[in-house]
């Protein structure tokens, strides 16, 4: 049986080919812990396992990556809510976090930032503590080298590995 799946750049149906004979390598959403999980958080890993079995049954050999979606500023607005003894964050995205880390840091709550984000970002949100590496610095400078290098899009990339082509395929 041929598997074909929706094409949302030609919107229709298209054969699965992949890039390598006999390999499939899948990048997948996976959860998003910010809340309880909910009938969509189980649709996506029900799709994505039946897919992955499938190819696996298929006669492909099958890696599968599955990020884990941390949405902050729904955590942090949360914790300010609950007024939790004190909240630990990374600093993904300053400019999204400042209004929910500004909630926290109002109520007094203790605030340390971790990993991502800088020691400078840090001090303006108000944390007590910046426990973390340079990831900032070392992400800047991969893409100034990736730059350098003739990179142009990391996300074309990961649509290429995702599903074996130029176009990325989706199953929503």
């Amino acid at each position: 049986m041929t598997l074909r799946l929706h094409d949302t750049l030609k919107e229709g149906k298209e054969e699965f080919t992949p890039l390598d004979a006999g390999q499939v390598r899948m990048y997948t959403c996976g959860p998003t812990v910010w809340n309880y999980p909910h009938i969509g958080n189980y649709r996506a890993f029900l799709v994505y396992d039946l897919l992955r079995r499938h190819l696996r049954v298929s006669g492909y050999e099958v890696r599968q990556v599955m990020n884990i979606t941390d949405v902050d500023d729904r955590i942090i607005e949360q914790a300010a809510a609950r007024n939790y003894a004190g909240v630990i964050t990374s600093i993904a995205d300053f400019d999204v976090l400042k209004k929910p880390i500004a909630q926290v840091v109002a109520k007094k709550i203790p605030l340390i930032t971790i990993n991502s984000g800088t020691t400078a970002q840090s001090e303006q949100l108000g944390a007590i503590m910046h426990v973390g590496q340079p990831e900032y610095d070392a992400g800047k400078a991969a893409g100034v080298r990736a730059k350098a290098a003739g990179a142009v899009s990391l996300a074309l990339w990961i649509g290429v590995v995702a599903f074996g082509r130029k176009v990325g395929f989706t199953l929503h």
